[in-house]
């Protein structure tokens, strides 16, 4: 899975720890994997500019991959990529 999540990571935030897409809905995208906003409360975080840290920004992310991965059987959907 680390191939995918390179190429995702790059492909989101070209691996900007800072990166921010305000334009995005539910407040914006946020660091290294562009986690939206809406994961804010499934993150348990405090608020979504606690996704700019990337220790949090990749554990968000890989709770987000199992839950999607044990709901949808696609760990990979909510950056719209197949596994």
């Amino acid at each position: 899975q680390i191939e995918m999540l390179d190429k995702i990571m790059y492909r989101e935030s070209r691996c900007n720890l800072y990166a921010i897409n305000k334009t995005d809905p539910n407040g914006g995208s946020f660091g290294l994997m562009q986690i939206n906003g809406f994961w804010v409360d499934f993150c348990k975080l405090n608020k979504k500019r606690d996704l700019i840290d990337p220790s949090i920004n990749l554990r968000c992310s890989l709770s987000i991959f199992n839950y999607a991965k044990s709901r949808y059987d696609n760990g990979w959907g909510p950056w719209n990529e197949q596994e």
